[in-house]
Formats: C-alpha cells, sequence, structure tokens
C-alpha cells in the first residue's frame, strides 16, 4: 500500500476553525512501521482528517522492546471540548488494535484552549 493524497492530510498541523472551546492532546507511543498506513486509512474512515496530525516524535525511546518494526510517532488530536473524549479513545484504540505500545519514554499531554481568556 502506498501513501495517497488522502491519507497525507495527518501530516497537517491542525487548528481550531470555530469560536469553540478546543482541546489538544499528543500521545506518544510505539507503533509498527509496517501498520502506519494502515492506522492512517481507518483514521480516515473513522473521519479524523480536521482532528488528527501524526508526526515523528524523536524523544520515543526503545527499552525493552524487540521489534525493529516499532517506530516512535506522536499523534496530536485537536478536537472541540464536547468531542476530545471520543476522538482520543478512537484514536486510542485504532493504535492498539495495530500493535501500538507504550513505554516510560512515552507521554500524554494535554493542550487547553486560551483563546478566549482575557
Amino acid at each position: 500500500m502506498a501513501e495517497t493524497r488522502k491519507t497525507r492530510c495527518f501530516d497537517e498541523s491542525k487548528r481550531p476553525n470555530t469560536s469553540d472551546k478546543y482541546v489538544g492532546v499528543e500521545i506518544e507511543c510505539l507503533v509498527p512501521k509496517s501498520k502506519l498506513l494502515l492506522i492512517k486509512q481507518q483514521c480516515l474512515e473513522f473521519n479524523l482528517k480536521d482532528n488528527l496530525e501524526i508526526k515523528e516524535d524523536p524523544s520515543i525511546k526503545m527499552i525493552n522492546e524487540r521489534n525493529d518494526d516499532l517506530i516512535g510517532k506522536e499523534f496530536t488530536i485537536l478536537a472541540k471540548e464536547n468531542e476530545i473524549f471520543d476522538k482520543v479513545s478512537l484514536v486510542c484504540d485504532i493504535i492498539k488494535q495495530n500493535g501500538g505500545v507504550v513505554n516510560t519514554s512515552c507521554g500524554l499531554h494535554v493542550h487547553l484552549d486560551r483563546r478566549q481568556i482575557k
């Protein structure tokens, strides 16, 4: 399977496009390189193209994993406050179903929208 224009949408950073409050969540994990395109295709099927960016994360290290196919990735999810839990749960399920794992070099970061705070 080759990367397509549709799956390349996950290479682009996302920005809020309404005045609603947004939350950003960064999930750092190890995923099989051989499954990355499948992960992107599944994310497309669940209409996550406007909410998800997938990028390299060199801070993620192999510790006890014995799988040369694993690579460090950061899944950055941006969604409205009332949608974030469902989007994060969905992305976590997709990662896990495709062999994604975490170790002590991985983390999860939450960013809160402060655009309307004066």
